[in-house]
């Protein structure tokens, strides 16, 4: 075939199929997106990058600002306290064998196997007691005519809201300062902390979907402070007035009978401290009836059963101090390298199975003072002829102890500073957290040897073990004694004669204070030549007017006898006027005079409150416990004296009077009666305490907020000692 030319312009052209283009190649689009993804990446990385970066600082900078702040509130709150709770104080058993619970607070967790369980923890809550105000105690003001206005209430609190409509006598902290009606409650709780009302669990448990990322929910803990008032106007009434009674608030707590028995009745005591108060599902006021009347202001029925429940109530008032929607204020033990949460047996071995190790990243924790010096607080009793006295009490820097405390009493039988003798020996007493005081005598401990534990030990209580309601001793084989005042700090050595002379060591109680009774005619009759009265307060004590079973604190039978010494200035002397007249006979003060004195006169006396340093003999004049009366020779001592007849004996105690308002005559005269305090403190025995004191709180802050983007926690953390200044001892 032959193909077919046509001419254009004079020249021949071949005839060729012409094909339209339809698109881009596959080659051609594939170059196309890469280079357009390396162009947006170039592009748009740094901004995404940028954008990471500012929420990661924005975190940062929230949780500074955050943990500042809320340092700076608790700071407020501790310095102008009236009261600080002792958050130290954990859950115990009382003397009739009922827990009773402390100042911890519940953190409600999973285990390994998803079932929640409870862990109480202490120092997880700060309770301080705010400064009364004006109008705390009355929340009202008066019109022209006297009548009562109520002043507008704070819904938050129920309490006065102090604007500028008032005078400035109404408007400020109530001097002197004074313990008002404001509890305030730093504390760490759930976000959620719904309840339900079957079970009494969490509605929503414990997980944090920031660090576990598969989990289907989230709940996480934050700091909350909440301040309320423990005791309301009775709701009960309509219309409350001035005169309203007052009354346990029913609403957030409940009460206590006298056997510790939790009830929810208006005139028993308020039971201020429960470790579950935040997820409590009790309805307010005990009556799901009538619970409504309880609810606080701004509360919501949040579980939709028509009831106020105590944790509704709580949850109204209760305010996050941290961003709900970041924060995490409870620590699980993780592993480095996975962040898996590591559990523990009940061995606390890590384990497959178990509990985690949770701890809170708020705490409030009374500041520790270690081998802290007792301070006598009387160096000399020159007044009372000795120069040397042996303070009665001996104080430590701070106050307001917390439990456990340790009071170690160093001593040295030789002389000379006991705290650097080898081997030592020292008392020590340990204040447990149920409240007891013990205390033990340690020998032998060679100096930097480890102290013995004296309970593990096994070692005998040689205190008094006094009796909680009379004070009375009830240890026959007692060494030494001391009490202590944890609330102002003190150490206090010295006791009334009266808890040994009502009643003799180890004897039952009940037991009424008593001093040491003698009877005239005998002081009379203390010295055959009738020259001489005195008596001898180390006994022994005849009846019938001292008890059969008592004896006297500085009797040589005693087995502190070595050691124990009249408190200078303690006693207390009365006995029968001496001076002529219509009182003659009756009981009346005498009067110490000086040892130097040349003679003691009518109703006076002269005691020795230590040993003679050289004693000869054993004539009682030498002897601690003497207590010398008027001296001279009696007249005629086989007659008695007659006042109602008119004779009244110069210089021997009376032993008849006249009771001239019903005409009695020569009744028996009154005895005489000495009271005194007693210690068994050595003059070179040194105090040393170890003890935590609310004085001064410690608080720390670990605010942990996490960067929603990354799910990456901020750390911030801050500590800092708050001194308490205004605690009431």
């Amino acid at each position: 075939m032959r193909a077919t030319t046509t001419k254009i312009n004079g020249r021949a052209a071949s005839a060729h199929r012409s094909t339209k283009r339809a698109g881009f190649t596959l080659i051609e689009l594939l170059v196309v997106i890469a280079l357009t993804s390396i162009l947006l990446t170039v592009i748009f990385l740094p901004l995404i990058n940028s954008y990471a970066l500012t929420a990661k600082a924005d975190t940062q900078i929230q949780s500074q600002s955050t943990a500042r702040d809320v340092l700076r509130s608790t700071t407020n709150t501790l310095a102008n306290a009236s009261f600080v709770y002792d958050n130290a104080i954990t859950t115990q058993v009382n003397a009739m064998g009922q827990t009773v619970p402390g100042a911890e607070i519940n953190l409600w967790l999973l285990d390994s196997a998803g079932v929640q369980y409870v862990k109480p923890v202490s120092f997880a809550m700060l309770e301080a007691v705010s400064p009364a105000r004006q109008l705390d105690q009355s929340p009202y003001t008066y019109d022209a005519m006297g009548n009562p206005v109520a002043t507008p209430l704070d819904p938050t609190t129920n309490q006065p809201i102090y604007d500028a409509s008032l005078s400035p006598g109404l408007s400020g902290f109530q001097l002197p300062l004074a313990p008002g009606r404001i509890l305030t409650r730093l504390f760490v709780g759930l976000i959620n902390n719904a309840v339900d009302n079957a079970s009494g669990l969490p509605v929503v448990p414990y997980v944090n979907q920031f660090e576990d990322k598969t989990a289907t929910f989230n709940n996480r803990y934050t700091l909350y402070r909440a301040e309320v008032t423990a005791y309301i106007q009775d709701p009960n009434v309509v219309n409350p007035t001035p005169s309203t009674a007052y009354v346990p608030n029913l609403g957030l707590f409940h009460t206590v009978d006298a056997s510790g028995n939790v009830t929810n009745n208006l005139g028993d005591g308020l039971r201020l401290h429960d470790p579950n108060f935040f997820y409590d599902n009790s309805p307010a006021g005990g009556n799901a009836a009538g619970s409504k009347k309880w609810a606080v202001k701004g509360w919501v029925d949040l579980n939709n059963d028509g009831v106020c429940e105590i944790w509704e109530n709580w949850r109204a008032l209760a305010v996050s101090q941290m961003p709900t929607d970041k924060v995490d204020m409870v620590a699980l033990d993780r592993a480095a390298d996975t962040n898996q949460i590591i559990y523990y047996d009940v061995t606390g071995q890590p384990a497959n199975a178990g509990r985690p190790n949770a701890r809170t990243l708020a705490t409030f924790k009374p500041s520790y003072v270690q081998n802290d010096p007792g301070v006598p607080t009387s160096l000399d009793n020159s007044g009372n002829e000795t120069p040397s006295a042996l303070s009665p009490t001996y104080a430590t820097q701070y106050a307001h102890w917390t439990r456990p405390y340790r009071v170690t009493v160093y001593r040295r039988p030789g002389g000379g500073d006991p705290v650097n003798q080898n081997p030592l020996e020292y008392y020590e007493a340990i204040g447990g957290y149920s409240g007891d005081t013990r205390i033990f005598h340690v020998t032998g401990l060679a100096q930097g040897a480890t102290p013995p534990d004296p309970i593990a030990a096994g070692l005998t209580d040689v205190g008094p073990q006094s009796d909680p309601m009379t004070g009375a001793f009830k240890n026959p084989n007692a060494e030494f004694a001391f009490t202590i005042n944890v609330d102002k700090g003190v150490v206090n050595f010295a006791f009334p004669s009266s808890v040994l002379t009502n009643a003799g060591p180890g004897s039952v109680p009940p037991y009424a204070p008593a001093p040491q009774r003698y009877d005239p005619t005998a002081v009379n009759n203390s010295d055959p030549s009738h020259s001489r009265r005195f008596i001898d307060l180390r006994g022994p004590l005849t009846g019938p007017m001292n008890p059969a079973t008592s004896v006297s604190p500085l009797s040589p039978s005693i087995k502190w006898y070595p050691d124990v010494h009249i408190v200078p200035g303690t006693e207390q002397v009365f006995g029968p006027d001496q001076h002529p007249g219509v009182h003659y006979g009756h009981r009346i003060r005498y009067t110490r005079v000086s040892s130097s004195a040349s003679a003691v006169g009518p109703n006076e006396y002269r005691i020795n409150y230590e040993n003679n340093s050289n004693i000869v003999g054993n004539d009682p004049s030498q002897f601690l416990g003497f207590i010398e009366f008027q001296q001279g020779p009696d007249p005629n001592p086989a007659v008695q004296d007659n006042p109602a007849g008119g004779l009244f004996k110069s210089t021997v105690l009376p032993t008849q009077m006249v009771d001239f308002t019903t005409g009695n005559t020569n009744l028996p005269a009154d005895n005489v009666e000495v009271f005194y305090s007693f210690t068994l403190l050595r003059p070179n025995d040194v105090v040393k305490v170890d003890y935590m004191t609310r004085d001064l709180m410690n608080v720390s802050l670990e605010v942990r907020l996490y960067d929603i983007r990354s799910g990456r926690p901020q750390i911030v953390s801050l500590s800092d000692k708050i001194k308490v200044r205004n605690l009431q001892h």
